[in-house]
């Protein structure tokens, strides 16, 4: 029949979903739906649902077999462990980590500025801890009151290093003011 010209009831589309159950699809039509689907992210619901209709599936060992090939091929897997490395190789690897010492920088070299990693600091947990009751875990800008808040410095944790640990430096934000904030900092700096 015609696609478009007949509605189907939703008791007609759970007999057809019924029985597609446990038939593969053709390659053609998962092409489709994976082209279709890239980028869409999925609702907890429907997360949950592909959980459970995942669950209880066994994979067949060529299943199995076809995957520990791709991995292999891609450099995954226990094969590659505790295999000898020459002194060369391991040269090669440190020369190719380091920034300035090498004949080519690393993509990820900053000019051997290291970055003050504030995220595992005690005194950072602290002076958030201190900001939050004193702002009486509310947004500042939004009055939203919950869980999914965020500190702000108001003068910048890198130009201003005395200030980092200072309560009056501080302010709290939820998550999209915080971000609201940060990307208009940006738009200033063009």
């Amino acid at each position: 029949m015609p696609r478009g010209i007949y509605k189907r009831t939703e008791i007609t589309k759970q007999k057809i979903s019924q029985s597609r159950l446990g038939k593969p699809r053709s390659k053609e039509t998962r092409q489709k739906i994976s082209i279709a689907l890239k980028g869409v992210k999925h609702s907890e619901e429907t997360k949950r649902k592909l959980s459970l209709t995942m669950k209880g599936r066994k994979q067949t060992k060529e299943h199995i077999r076809k995957r520990a090939k791709i991995a292999k091929k891609l450099g995954f897997g226990k094969w590659n462990k505790g295999i000898k490395r020459s002194e060369e190789f391991k040269i090669k690897v440190s020369k190719g980590m380091k920034g300035k010492n090498s004949e080519k920088n690393h993509y990820n070299w900053k000019g051997g500025i290291t970055r003050d990693r504030h995220n595992n600091n005690n005194m950072c947990k602290f002076w958030t801890l201190k900001i939050f009751k004193r702002d009486n875990f509310t947004c500042m800008n939004c009055n939203k009151v919950g869980d999914r808040l965020n500190a702000h410095h108001i003068k910048s944790w890198a130009k201003y290093p005395k200030l980092r640990f200072n309560i009056d430096n501080g302010i709290t934000l939820c998550v999209e003011c915080h971000k609201k904030l940060h990307s208009l900092e940006k738009l200033e700096k063009c």
